[in-house]
């Protein structure tokens, strides 16, 4: 028997804790070279990604369509839409923010 799973936003996988447990991993090394906790690393980049985020100008789409702050770190933002067209160009300086 085959089956195909679809799950949208956190809805049958929790990707939050998956993206969190993987973000605190790859911040591990800076206890050792900076004596910094990998987990309150990972919470302030979290904090000053969603301030950069609700700075946006697109904050307002991305509210209306559920687009997350955590998720503009990675999404490609693909599409002939005008708003993703324009979070396609601002999303390497959210990234590098």
């Amino acid at each position: 028997m085959r089956a195909v799973l679809f799950d949208l936003d956190d809805t049958l996988i929790p990707d939050l804790e998956a993206s969190t447990a993987a973000f605190e991993a790859a911040c591990g090394p800076l206890r050792e070279s900076h004596g910094l906790d990998p987990a309150e690393v990972g919470r302030s980049v979290a904090a000053h990604a969603r301030a950069l985020w609700r700075a946006s100008p697109h904050i307002g789409y991305c509210r209306a369509m559920g687009i997350a702050s955590w998720e503009g770190l990675w999404a490609t933002f693909e599409g002939d839409d005008p708003n993703l067209r324009a979070l396609r160009r601002w999303a390497p300086e959210y990234r590098a923010g």
